[in-house]
């Protein structure tokens, strides 16, 4: 597949869009390829997705069987049976040397270093026609918690539009998992221009949800983040969102959300659009506080393509929901493997640091001896500070309606007052 792009990197033609999707492609060892290896279409890519771990690993094999347009897969894992298990045409073994193939143990101090000993494999693969790189990974592990926010350090500072698509894990899964979770997530945090984080135990909310299928449902939700965002960009319309628009709400956004939807039949574009700023992705999170929003409509040609009320009716509500002073930049895009359906994608961005939408799991009950308090669970407001004999005067004055305290004072000695009162 051939994609051609204008100077405003638009996706402008691509060749057999409409033709059915390749055959799934096939697990390759990684001894026979070598790093940066890809397909020769490859060179015409501007967006690279890098899976690191094994969290990451699962969501690029998810995206390579969903035949994902016009973007480099790229994996990087300390396992070294990992990497040949995946689908990616492009792998590279983190930490040859410390970990011997073997993983990162849950460390995420190994899998900083193992990224560390093969960033310059990485780097390698930003050639100038790389425009933006995502960066996936499961936060909580070894690998993808120490390595991730490596890489996507090297590709922000290479100059790339870099968003990280990161999972937490279920609060089930234990504090120290959890805790590790957090800790790699804020170091993310800080070395991408946008950060979309996946809370695993939002997943509940999607009513066929098992067990069994919990943790595929979060490559999936991943997936569906990664290629939301990038096929916006790969596959054309006719009214397209090119890279410079993306570009203009992604870059140093701080935290990004998130939601996508399908629908079809009578009313198919109120019922995507309301279950789009509804989704699970969005954990719970008004977009009226974004400042930006990328909103995408993706219908297939022809008989079931997108009509102006239908586009009016998006376009209104969510205009009603994020507020009239919100910067909205819109565009459509064909997919004819909808049928019938419409879907719709939107990114809320610039909500800054204030809003905290990224979840995080909740706080234990108790406190062991000898740890200190989180200073986050301290609200003191200085103008209601009270020194000490000022709060005991306070709480006085609260028992004044007590007839037997009253009663105690008149009855008090002067020592005894004195020493109540120190």
């Amino acid at each position: 597949m051939e994609y051609k792009y204008n100077d405003d990197f638009q996706c402008i033609s691509a060749t057999d869009a409409t033709e059915a999707r390749t055959p799934r492609p096939q697990p390759v060892n990684v001894d026979d390829i070598s790093a940066g290896a890809g397909s020769a279409d490859d060179a015409h890519n501007i967006i690279k997705v890098i899976g690191v771990g094994g969290g990451g690993s699962n969501a690029v094999n998810q995206l390579a069987k969903s035949g994902i347009m016009g973007v480099d897969l790229i994996v990087c894992n300390t396992d070294r049976q990992a990497l040949n298990d995946s689908l990616a045409p492009t792998k590279i073994q983190l930490g040859k040397k410390l970990t011997s193939g073997l993983g990162a143990g849950n460390d995420p101090s190994v899998g900083e270093d193992a990224a560390k000993e093969n960033l310059q494999e990485v780097i390698d693969l930003f050639d100038d026609n790389t425009k933006m790189v995502f960066v996936t990974a499961g936060m909580g592990g070894g690998t993808g918690t120490g390595a991730a926010p490596v890489i996507a350090k090297a590709a922000k500072d290479s100059g790339m539009l870099t968003i990280g698509v990161v999972t937490v894990p279920f609060t089930t899964e234990g504090n120290q998992r959890i805790n590790q979770a957090n800790e790699g997530v804020m170091k993310m945090r800080e070395v991408v221009d946008a950060l979309l984080v996946i809370n695993d135990d939002k997943l509940i909310e999607f009513n066929d949800c098992t067990f069994s299928n919990a943790f595929q449902k979060a490559d999936e939700v991943v997936v569906t983040a990664t290629k939301g965002i990038a096929e916006i960009i790969t596959r054309h319309g006719h009214v397209n969102v090119d890279f410079r628009d993306v570009n203009s709400v992604m870059k140093n956004s701080g935290v990004a959300l998130l939601g996508s939807a399908e629908a079809s039949g009578e009313g198919r574009d109120i019922k995507a659009i309301s279950e789009a700023l509804d989704s699970p992705l969005l954990h719970d999170n008004d977009i009226k506080g974004a400042k930006n929003i990328l909103l995408n409509i993706t219908t297939p040609r022809g008989q079931h393509e997108l009509t102006m009320k239908e586009f009016g009716n998006i376009t209104n509500h969510l205009t009603k929901v994020a507020g009239q002073g919100t910067n909205v930049i819109w565009g459509t895009c064909y997919d004819d493997e909808l049928v019938d359906n419409i879907r719709t994608t939107v990114i809320a961005t610039g909500f800054g640091y204030d809003s905290k939408p990224i979840e995080t799991p909740p706080k234990q009950s108790t406190i062991e001896f000898g740890e200190p308090l989180p200073m986050e669970d301290i609200a003191l407001n200085p103008d209601e500070m009270r020194s000490p004999s000022e709060f005991r005067h306070m709480q006085d004055l609260d028992k004044l309606n007590d007839d037997a305290y009253l009663e105690s004072l008149e009855s008090e000695t002067a020592l005894d007052r004195k020493n109540r009162n120190n």
